[in-house]
């Protein structure tokens, strides 16, 4: 075995040597040669074809309740020129609840998304996108789970657990004990719903004992082994409800393993490190206990962490037979193992010390050379090429990359310059930039405030130019084991699969998430195959809205533009000046249900034109709107006699897409057991909460939260929209038609699931189908900062986040200071800042506890 150093010319001298003597070597060693170069051109030929957009977005925090409005900034950590940045937020089944849209600033936006009030409790999932990440990968879009919880004076802390959990067997009778616990524990109402995939199965109510206590029986159904039942269990009090859920495995329903090598494959007599991978149906991580056999013979074992990974080193035999014994719940089942051993290869493995990583490369083919290749997610940094006779090992010292930290990759190519085995790894990330802060509290006249001074330097203690993000948020309403950040993103770029914490988490464990880790579309072998197209796939409007007029009965178009109309509506309770408005042609609904008055008022028109087949196009520019607005084609009341008008939003085929794929599978280490313990919020005494406004300089006035829902029909009989009489034989609603509510409520414009109701235009009877209300591109609203002479905010503020700032500049002295009013806060804080160096891009985090 030999060692060679990333600055030692013998190596390359003594293969130019070879090259001039021996001809019949001229081509493979001109190959290993030029590896570099031509690697790079072709690395950036497919990323020019299939470009990767990195986007990320900072929430002010991750924990909301209902009627919490949800603070964002986007960052794309890629150059790219977008428009348009989506939002969704979905449930547990994907469905989405809320949808909005917002412009783009150079690669940045921010926004808010107000929560409606009879939203549930549990876990959600916001996903963003940009109009650009459409014509490339789905699977490119930023996910974080959040969580929606009711904060209340009295909550509830419950478990569940399988009474015996040996005992989760098909035919077998399955007992469930529920426990609450606290004041509120006895006579508390339940309900519970068993469930295969998306199939229920068996639901029912139950309520606890004087001990807090219930109990729930399921037989347990004769399920394939590549199934199992969810429980799904609901608490609730006058005040909240909880839930808790639990995946009730059967006995046949074994762990599935996941073996990966160091270098990417296992060959036979080459000692390398294995990585085991254990979860179940649904993804989510086992901890289990490992034992490799050979030949029925225990070699090594391991125990599995919370992601369900486990390592063990051992060298392979092409001649043994291997097993893996997994060790669960007081039972050993033997699985295959489930990895390949092969003849002839080459192998690579890492050791790290003291600063230098080197790299163990062992030659088990008939090829006498190796290259190898160091490269970033989108750059080759260094390669050398090595005389290694087959049979032969040599250690090489990495060169130290300090200004590539990060996530590297070392590959070994053989002298036809194909990839022989690939291994990830981080090049120790010390973050580059340093954010500091100092607090200074004072109170004057009954009011706290806070002054926050922050400071930005990189390594070398350089003041830094900076824009960032700043929210100041209850510590009990992040749960910094979910919350992803900015590092995370960048860092992580384009690999799939990535959690918040790993960098955090200890040098054995990331380096077991690199082994593990697949890079996909990004491997080498992907990108040498790669036949480029000679094009960009570029689609057209992808932030906007397209369609095309049809005229029926085959006659001849004759329509050439159609017109759009902008209404602003509000209701009478939330006005400054009702005569201000009134004067702009205001037009009031009144709502007899409900006894308010909404105003609604046509404040623009614009024409689009129709080319001679019927297409339009709308950009996003024109789809603009403010709160409470929102833009409609208005084709006349005599259009639908004449013409179809048909709407393509490339939007809504991105959703879909998201929605099936992989990206909102995100784990949930869920088993049979689970509890619920509520975060320690801190609140104000006040028996009044604050209603989630927007506020700008002219008024104030409440958004309505009146959404369309999955469950909403239209009767058949007086097309009534949700009727409580005629329950059945009606039908779906469909977005753009006007319906009337039940008990002569007015009528109003249904504009689709999880989207506002609009009032209804004037002259439209219940039934008018062509005023269609159009996506709009929300202009952000503005987080109310109160001065300190608002003392009548601060005796209703209970807002969890107490400051928000999307765009805090950070000056070339790398200095800046926020400012927060307290009113009687006491508590600890978390201050969350994030965002980007102006020059280079490179991310900037940092988060501080305050107390108060």
């Amino acid at each position: 075995m030999k060692r060679t150093s990333p600055n030692n010319p013998n190596v390359l001298i003594g293969r130019t040597w070879l090259l001039l003597t021996l001809g019949t070597l001229i081509c493979p060693f001109l190959r290993a040669i030029n590896l570099g170069d031509t690697l790079q051109a072709r690395w950036d030929e497919y990323n020019r074809e299939n470009p990767h957009i990195n986007l990320y977005v900072h929430l002010d925090k991750n924990i909301y309740a209902p009627e919490d409005t949800i603070w964002f900034k986007a960052y794309v950590l890629t150059p790219f020129v977008n428009e348009v940045l989506y939002v969704r937020l979905v449930d547990n089944h994907k469905d989405i609840v809320m949808a909005k849209q917002f412009p783009m600033y150079d690669i940045r936006a921010h926004g808010d998304m107000p929560l409606p009030a009879d939203l549930p409790n549990g876990t959600y999932y916001l996903y963003a996108y940009t109009d650009r990440m459409i014509s490339f990968n789905p699977g490119d879009v930023f996910v974080q789970p959040v969580t929606v919880n009711k904060i209340s004076a009295h909550r509830l802390e419950v478990e569940a657990s399988v009474v015996d959990d040996k005992r989760v067997k098909r035919g077998d009778n399955i007992e469930i004990l529920t426990r609450v616990k606290g004041p509120d524990a006895s006579l508390l109402k339940g309900m519970f719903s068993f469930w295969v995939g998306e199939e229920r199965i068996k639901r029912g109510s139950f309520t606890t004992n004087n001990q807090g206590e219930a109990t729930i029986n399921l037989k347990y159904p004769q399920l394939d082994s590549s199934e199992m039942v969810r429980c799904e269990i609901v608490f609730s009090n006058e005040e909240e409800e909880t839930e808790l859920i639990l995946n009730l495995r059967h006995e046949g329903n074994i762990p599935n393993i996941k073996v990966f090598p160091e270098g990417g494959h296992f060959i036979d007599g080459l000692y390398g490190r294995a990585v085991f991978h254990v979860f179940d149906v649904y993804n989510n991580p086992l901890r289990v206990h490992l034992t490799l056999l050979e030949d029925q013979r225990a070699v090594a074992q391991t125990q599995t962490n919370r992601w369900g990974m486990g390592d063990i080193a051992f060298s392979p035999r092409s001649d043994a037979t291997y097993s893996v014994a997994v060790q669960e719940n007081g039972t050993t089942i033997t699985l295959p193992f489930p990895g390949t051993i092969e003849q002839s290869g080459m192998g690579i493995r890492l050791d790290a010390k003291q600063g230098q990583t080197t790299a163990v490369l062992t030659n088990k083919s008939t090829c006498d050379t190796a290259t190898l290749v160091l490269r970033t997610m989108d750059k080759v940094l260094w390669s050398q090429t090595l005389a290694l006779k087959p049979g032969d090992s040599s250690h090489v010292d990495l060169p130290v990359m300090n200004d590539a930290r990060g996530i590297l990759e070392l590959a070994v190519f053989d002298s036809l310059v194909a990839p022989k085995a690939e291994r990830l790894f981080l090049n120790k990330v010390d973050d580059a930039y340093n954010v500091r802060c100092n607090t200074i509290k004072s109170t004057s006249r009954g009011i706290t405030s806070v002054t926050v001074n922050l400071n930005v330097v990189d390594a070398q203690n350089n003041p830094v130019a900076a824009n960032l993000s700043v929210s100041m948020v209850e510590k009990s309403m992040l749960n910094k084991a979910t919350y992803r950040s900015i590092l995370d993103a960048y860092y992580w770029k384009d690999i799939p699969g990535y959690e918040p914490g790993w960098l955090e988490a200890p040098d054995a464990v990331v380096d077991n998430f690199f082994v593990r880790l697949d890079r996909g579309r990004h491997r080498w072998n992907h990108v040498l195959e790669y036949r480029p197209r000679g094009y960009v796939r570029l689609l057209d409007n992808t932030g906007g809205v397209r369609g095309q007029v049809s005229p029926v009965n085959g006659n001849a178009l004759s329509l050439k533009q159609l017109t759009l109309e902008s209404s602003t509506s509000m209701e009478k309770k939330g006005l400054v000046s009702i005569g201000e408005l009134m004067s702009g042609g205001l037009q009031p609904v009144n709502d007899t249900r409900s006894g308010r008055i909404t105003y609604t008022f046509k404040d623009w028109l614009e024409h689009i034109p129709l080319d001679s087949n019927g297409f339009f196009s709308i950009p996003p520019k024109t789809l603009l709107v403010q709160p409470y607005e929102t833009k409609y084609i208005m084709p006349g009341m005599d259009f639908s006699t004449n013409y179809t008008l048909q709407l393509s939003d490339y939007a809504e085929e991105m959703d879909a897409f998201v929605r099936l794929g992989e990206a909102l599978n995100i784990a949930r280490p869920i088993g049979t057991f689970s509890n619920y313990v509520p975060p320690v919020v801190n609140r104000m005494d006040k028996v009044i909460q604050l209603k989630e406004v927007t506020v700008d300089s002219r008024r104030r006035y409440a958004l309505s939260q009146e959404i369309g829902k999955k469950d909403d029909y239209v009767c058949r009989e007086y097309n009534v929209f949700n009727c409580v009489n005629h329950r059945t034989g009606g039908h779906k609603p469909v977005p753009g038609m006007v319906y009337n509510r039940n008990n002569n409520g007015g009528l109003f414009l249904y504009n689709g699931v999880g989207k506002p109701y609009s009032p209804a235009p004037e002259g439209y009877a219940a039934g008018s189908v062509y005023y269609v209300a159009l996506k709009g591109i929300s202009l952000p609203g503005t987080f109310y900062q109160p001065p300190a002479t608002d003392t009548a905010f601060f005796k209703l503020d209970t807002r969890s986040t107490i400051y928000w700032n999307p765009n805090v500049y950070i000056d070339q002295s790398g200095q800046s200071s926020i400012t927060c009013n307290l009113s009687e806060r006491t508590g600890v804080y978390t201050l969350i800042v994030q965002g980007l160096e102006v020059k280079t891009r490179r991310p900037i985090y940092g988060t501080f506890d305050v107390r108060f």
